[in-house]
Parts: structure tokens; C-alpha cells; sequence
């Protein structure tokens, strides 16, 4: 074995679970081919990361099962995965023990929102599918899909190589994400192609203004782009019509039904 770690993972935590000792990681769980559902290691297999990529891999896992519970469905039961540490090949997150690549997450209720066919299943699994890596992206710059290239089409590379960042429409990523999420919830037809263009950019608008949130900039702001990502992740999740759920972060007294302030208002 090469030894690409050598130097690079430090400060190492090793474990069989995230979240709690209940949501063990399953080995190849979600990948095609033969013995595909099988040949997990049950409590034996544990995987070794950097602690703090480790502590919000951790916080992450506990954030999702919060918001698929809050939204009556079913919640974690085990994750599926292909890896973290990986000293065979010269990759700049898995080197350093700070990538994870995951394949399925299992749910109590015996289904799982699995990253080999979500992408390609129906509409409800599209959607959790998209929950799912809105979801990640709140915690994370770099997660890696399906619609990123062929090499992600079983699994999702999730890495802290870059600091948390706003939407950016220059990542190929983050342009699937909102082209994924304005097709699924909203009803556009866009080709998901990672290429932000005009097309997208309306999308990108009339997705703000369906969500309430046309006076926040997730494009620029951190703090923004959380809050679009939130929406997108609890109305995929619970598969929500568009629209259902809404941020009052852009409400105004003049939106208070009742209130009669024409003044004020023409201040505001």
C-alpha cells in the first residue's frame, strides 16, 4: 500500500457509527452488482477520519434525522459507505482523512434513500435524493453527486477541503444542486448540466421568490445560502409542494395582514 496519508492525516478519530452507536456504517451497502445489499462488517467495521471533519460529519448525521422526524418520516437507521481514509491514492481529501464517500443512508422504516438510483428513480426518490444533499451541503462545500460526473453515479463524496462557502455558480456542483432543486420542487425544465447560463438564473430567482426569500443573497452570503438550503432540504425530504414552506426572513410590517401603515411602509 502507498502511503499518500504519510504526513497528511492528523489528528485521526476513528469510529463505527455516526450520530449514535444505532447508526453503524454499513461497507457497500447501495452498490450495484453481486452481494450489493450484503458483505457490511455489522458493529466490526470502523472507519478513521480527522476529528473536527469527524464532528461535522457527526453534527450532520444528527441534523437529518431531526429534520426527517420533524417532518413525520422515518428516521436514520444506518449509513452506507465505500470509505474515509483511503492511503492507496494520491486524493487530496481522502489522504488526509478528510473525505467520506456515502452510498446509501438507511431509514427505520426498512427503505433508504440509496445514491446508486435515487438520481435516476421517481419523483419521490429524486426528491430525497435532493434532500439529502441539500442537507450536506449546509455542512459542506464539496459534495460530490451523480450529476457531477459519472465517477459519483453510486455514491456521494462529501470532503472540508474548502471553507463553507455561498452558492456559487462557477462549482459544477453547487450549479446542479439549484438546477436539481428548481426542476424537482418547482417545476422547471432544466437540463442539469452544471453550467449556470440565463435559464438557470431565472430559475434561480423564481426558486427565492417561491421560498420567500427574494431580499437574501445565498449567492454572496453564507448565512444566506443556509437558509435556501434549509428550504430545499425540508420540502424535498418531506416532499412538500413548492411554496408549502416559506422564510419569514423578508417579511416586513407592511406584510402583516391588518396593519394599515401606507407611511411607514412607503419609508420601508
Amino acid at each position: 500500500m502507498s502511503g499518500y496519508c504519510s504526513g497528511l492525516a492528523t489528528d485521526l478519530h476513528t469510529s463505527r457509527a455516526l450520530g449514535t452507536v444505532e447508526w453503524e456504517f454499513r461497507y457497500r451497502i447501495g452498490l450495484p452488482g453481486p452481494g450489493a445489499s450484503s458483505g457490511f462488517h455489522g458493529g466490526d467495521h470502523h472507519l478513521t477520519f480527522n476529528r473536527s471533519f469527524f464532528t461535522q460529519l457527526d453534527a450532520w448525521s444528527r441534523n437529518l434525522d431531526d429534520r426527517l422526524r420533524a417532518a413525520g418520516q422515518p428516521g436514520v437507521a444506518w449509513w452506507g459507505e465505500v470509505g474515509s481514509m483511503a492511503c492507496h491514492r494520491p486524493t487530496a481529501a481522502h489522504n488526509r482523512a478528510r473525505g467520506f464517500d456515502l452510498c446509501a443512508v438507511g431509514l427505520t422504516d426498512g427503505s433508504r434513500i440509496d445514491a446508486n438510483n435515487a438520481h435516476v428513480g421517481d419523483g419521490r426518490a429524486q426528491r430525497r435524493y435532493l434532500g439529502l444533499t441539500a442537507s450536506l451541503r449546509r455542512y459542506f462545500s464539496t459534495v460530490l453527486t451523480a450529476h457531477y460526473n459519472a465517477a459519483h453515479r453510486d455514491h456521494l463524496h462529501i470532503d472540508d477541503l474548502r471553507q463553507l462557502a455561498p452558492i456559487r455558480s462557477d462549482i459544477r456542483s453547487d450549479t446542479a444542486l439549484i438546477q436539481s432543486s428548481a426542476n424537482l420542487l418547482a417545476g422547471e425544465r432544466l437540463a442539469v448540466d452544471g453550467i449556470w447560463g440565463a435559464r438557470t438564473q431565472e430559475a434561480y430567482d423564481r426558486l427565492l421568490d417561491g421560498f420567500g426569500i427574494t431580499c437574501l443573497d445565498p449567492r454572496r452570503q453564507v448565512a444566506d445560502a443556509l437558509v435556501l438550503l434549509d428550504l430545499v432540504s425540508r420540502t424535498a425530504l418531506a416532499d412538500l409542494p413548492f411554496g408549502a414552506l416559506r422564510s419569514d426572513a423578508c417579511t416586513t410590517v407592511c406584510d402583516v395582514v391588518g396593519v394599515d401603515l401606507p407611511l411607514a411602509c412607503d419609508v420601508l
